[in-house]
């Protein structure tokens, strides 16, 4: 269970709920317990719990609590670049650019997103969630330049498709979930 409440921080704020709960000088803490019928799973019984608590639908409920407190979103944005980056930083990923200093700006700009990301992770700023959703999708559009222009006349199988839809795609989702969280977040 602490794991789980450790992990679940990102999701909700237990050290919140508690100090605000403590405002009120409980004289004692109850448990609070889920009892459910014998021969019945433990896993069935919590999956009914929540989707109670989140009012009709688990992922539904998910994708607005990561938009509500969109630390999870933006560091698991910020872990699916790393590896896309450490490739792109790989001699082999040379054929895929039309020069060195172009390969190495996009590493060098993945770099400042995944610092962004990583940032805004820790605490929502504004600012610099709208400069990382028009970074992202400056990225999506001038890698479909990139493809277009110079990557896919001289790339021709299946898997160089796959590359380079992952490429466009991945920083166009990226800015969607950028600009809807900034949306979420603006003050009433």
């Amino acid at each position: 269970l602490r794991a789980v409440r450790r992990w679940g921080r990102l999701l909700y704020d237990f050290d919140g709920l508690r100090t605000f709960k403590a405002r009120f000088k409980p004289r004692a803490w109850d448990p609070i317990y889920l009892s459910y019928p014998r021969g019945r799973s433990s896993m069935g019984a919590i999956r009914d719990v929540l989707t109670a608590f989140s009012r009709g639908g688990l992922l539904g409920f998910g994708v607005q609590t990561l938009m509500r407190g969109p630390a999870v979103a933006m560091r698991l944005l910020a872990l699916l670049l790393v590896p896309w980056t450490l490739l792109l930083a790989l001699p082999g990923s040379a054929a895929w650019f039309p020069s060195e200093a172009w390969r190495w700006g996009w590493v060098v700009f993945d770099v400042l997103v995944i610092a962004g990301l990583y940032r805004l992770s820790e605490r929502w700023r504004p600012r610099l969630a709208t400069l990382l959703a028009a970074a992202m999708g400056l990225d999506a559009l001038l890698t479909m330049v990139q493809a277009v222009t110079y990557t896919l006349p001289r790339r021709h199988g299946v898997f160089d498709l796959v590359v380079v839809s992952v490429a466009v795609l991945a920083p166009a989702i990226a800015a969607a979930i950028l600009w809807t969280g900034r949306a979420h977040r603006r003050p009433a």
